[in-house]
C-alpha cells in the first residue's frame, strides 16, 4: 500500500498543469477544446478536424504537450488565458488562442 501512495505522491506534480487550462480557446478560425478524458489522460479536440480525439503527451520539464510524432506544440501562457500552438499540423493551425469558456 506503502508503494502505491508513494507512486500517487510523484505524480501530483505531472497532473498539476492541467485542470486551471481545461476549457475552449479559439484564433478566430479554430476552436481547441482541452478537457480530461474518460481515463484520467489530457484531449484535445479541434474544430478543424472534427470527431478526432487528440492525445499529445505532456512534457513536465518544457511544461508542454508535445504529438509522438513532432508536428505541433502546446502550452499556456499564465494559467489558462491563452494557449500557444506550435505548428505544421492542419488541426492544430499554429498562433495564439484565447480561451472563451471553462
Amino acid at each position: 500500500m506503502k508503494h502505491y501512495l508513494a507512486m500517487a505522491l510523484l505524480a501530483l506534480p505531472f497532473l498539476a498543469h492541467a485542470e486551471d487550462n481545461y476549457g475552449t480557446y479559439t484564433n478566430g478560425k479554430v476552436t481547441l477544446i482541452y478537457e480530461l478524458g474518460y481515463r484520467g489522460g489530457d484531449l484535445f479536440y479541434s474544430s478543424a478536424c472534427k470527431g478526432v480525439a487528440f492525445t499529445p503527451a505532456y512534457n513536465a520539464a518544457a511544461q508542454m504537450f508535445e504529438d509522438r510524432q513532432k508536428n505541433y506544440v502546446i502550452y499556456f501562457q499564465g494559467m489558462g488565458p491563452t494557449m500557444e500552438v506550435e505548428s505544421t499540423y492542419k488541426c492544430f493551425p499554429e498562433g495564439r488562442y484565447k480561451r472563451i469558456s471553462n
